[in-house]
């Protein structure tokens, strides 16, 4: 299924199901009313009997009327096997039945049959640990410029529209510049408490570098007589963001020169690639060089 129709079908998936219309007894009788000529009162939309998935359906699908879910094989990691079969009985209308399938050829669904009971009186404790580097230059440079606009505005929250909170309040970022400093100093004291004092020093001039370019962005539009917002710039009007989706960084016409690219999902953090791959030579991005030798496969002796 193309992720364009992911939506629609989840909200079919969420169609009621009705006894009075959907059970073979209640077509049946619409048949034979059709066979007679009398008319027939129709649905738009019909409900799911069932649905296959693959381990996808984790990820944030809260549809309420599920309420049964065949588990073909172990999945790999336990905070798969407990986001995957959370799925159903999320209603207190009616409860969630979840049955697992295990390959007898496959040692990890043995283990998983032999000791069922312990596994699932237990498996928060088995959850596997992820590996974090919170610190790192790639963390640091991908997710502090949504942390420092999240923070300023949530730390302003109180002041109403005098603050940095509100969408406009971007514009206020001279006013608040004490604010700022202020953030910024306590970011730094929790990266040096948790990851040292070269981790400190980088999130300082990282933090220091886009309050910088915040000030440079807001001064660019108030030349230009446009007015700074976060990221909801209304079409047409005088308006320029500070921040941008990752998904959507390459696309000019939404960028705008916004130098904040924030992700919108710890999921999504790079804007795809489309690779064009062409058998044609003619068609390659590089051309070899004339006296680059042609790779061959080795002989059998030489491998």
């Amino acid at each position: 299924m193309a992720s364009s129709a992911i939506t629609s079908t989840l909200d079919q998936l969420a169609i009621p199901f009705d006894p009075d219309y959907d059970t073979n007894d209640a077509r049946a009788a619409r048949i034979a009313a059709l066979n007679e000529g009398r008319s027939v009162e129709g649905r738009s939309q019909i409900p799911f009997d069932a649905i296959l998935a693959t381990s996808m359906l984790q990820v944030g699908v809260d549809v309420p009327r599920l309420g049964l879910m065949l588990l073909v094989g172990q999945p790999k990691n336990t905070a798969e096997y407990i986001q995957a079969s959370s799925r159903v009985g999320r209603t207190a209308d009616g409860p969630g039945l979840v049955v697992t399938l295990g390959n007898w050829a496959r040692p990890r669904d043995l283990a998983h049959f032999e000791q069922f009971r312990h596994y699932h009186e237990t498996f928060y404790s088995q959850v596997e640990a992820l590996s974090v580097t919170p610190f790192s230059e790639t963390s640091i440079e991908r997710g502090m410029d949504g942390v420092l606009v999240s923070a300023a505005r949530v730390i302003s929250g109180n002041r109403g529209s005098e603050g940095l909170s509100p969408e406009k309040g971007a514009a206020k970022v001279d006013a608040e510049s004490a604010l700022l400093a202020s953030l910024v100093a306590r970011l730094t004291a929790r990266g040096l408490a948790a990851s040292g004092e070269d981790y400190a020093k980088r999130i300082r001039l990282r933090l220091d570098s886009r309050v910088e370019h915040w000030k440079n962005r807001r001064k660019a539009l108030l030349q230009q007589g446009r007015t700074l917002v976060y990221e909801r710039a209304l079409t047409g009007s005088e308006q320029g963001p500070l921040m941008i989706g990752a998904e959507a960084s390459t696309r000019k016409d939404l960028a705008e020169g916004a130098p904040f690219i924030v992700p919108n999902s710890m999921r999504e953090v790079q804007p795809e690639i489309n690779l064009l791959v062409s058998p044609d030579p003619r068609k390659l991005f590089l051309k070899p060089a004339d006296n680059q030798p042609d790779w061959v496969f080795p002989t059998q002796d030489e491998d």
